[in-house]
């Protein structure tokens, strides 16, 4: 049984995923990720992890995956403990944004970022993100199916989170706060800003063909490239949506789709019109 890590989804208070911890059956006589059962070894990881342990948690799971790179579990495992250790409480994110409100209110997830080190966790999303989608690719050994709501939720969220970051930071130094090099700023409305030359940050709206030069200029085809990636996550982000809404179904589906479509309709058209215009070949 999949233990319901990091994904506590409310939905209204219609869908809730509820936690089953596996308790440790060896007590003080066990040392904790000593043994070379990888049955034992999960039971370990849950049991830190529940404890309040994400490091050893982690450890455990990342011991794994040495010898069994495709187990479910232990994949599952160790992004929830690597965002935990990083500080990023992503059912706490779920809550806030699925479960306080009557429809979906997407821009929580970036407001999620208030008083984080967001360059702490940008590195810990990202490999989450690697670890969760190899579940829902179907590439492990379908212990957690690769349709299971929980993945496919919190994959969903962190393709987001991850997209902005991506974007955000630009030359990929995983320093997100502060850094002048960087040209592109999100905020907590999906509004796509993008800093020309010296100048102050700008509405992609407001760009001028002046400014798509300079930006050819300053940056070539990497900024293109880089607004492309997000756009292709955030509509990996969109299709995960779409599957937890599948299995969660009634009105819990409803209010899924109400997320996925604030995101497909604010961040992707945002990114979509900014890619449109880095791309164009009439720019002067």
């Amino acid at each position: 049984m999949k233990n319901k890590l990091f994904a506590a989804a409310a939905v209204i208070s219609i869908f809730v995923v509820t936690s089953c911890d596996n308790k440790n059956l060896f007590g003080k006589f066990h040392k904790a990720g000593s043994s070379s059962s990888v049955e034992v070894l999960l039971s370990d990881a849950n049991a830190a992890l529940a404890n309040d342990n994400p490091a050893e948690a982690k450890a455990i799971a990342d011991k794994i995956l040495i010898n069994n790179p495709n187990n479910s579990e232990a994949l599952y495992i160790s992004a929830a403990a690597g965002l935990k250790e990083a500080g990023f409480d992503v059912a706490g994110i779920i809550t806030s944004v699925i479960g306080s409100t009557s429809t979906a209110d997407a821009d929580s997830l970036l407001e999620s970022f208030a008083n984080l080190d967001i360059n702490a966790i940008a590195k810990a999303i990202s490999k989450s993100v690697e670890q969760l989608k190899q579940i829902a690719d179907g590439n492990t050994d379908g212990v957690i199916s690769y349709k299971d709501i929980d993945v496919n939720l919190n994959l969903g969220i962190l393709e987001v989170l991850d997209a902005v970051l991506n974007i955000i930071d630009f030359n990929d130094n995983y320093v997100i706060l502060n850094d002048t090099s960087d040209v592109v700023n999100v905020d907590d409305n999906y509004n796509v800003t993008v800093k020309v030359g010296t100048g102050p940050y700008k509405s992609v709206g407001d760009l001028t063909d002046a400014d798509i030069v300079q930006l050819k200029n300053d940056y070539g085809d990497d900024l293109a490239n880089k607004v492309n990636d997000s756009i292709a996550q955030v509509e990996t982000a969109v299709a995960h949506f779409t599957t937890a809404a599948d299995g969660i179904g009634g009105d819990g589906s409803s209010t899924m789709n109400d997320l996925k479509n604030t995101v497909n309709n604010d961040l992707k058209s945002a990114l979509d019109d900014f890619y449109s215009k880095l791309t164009s070949t009439s720019t002067p």
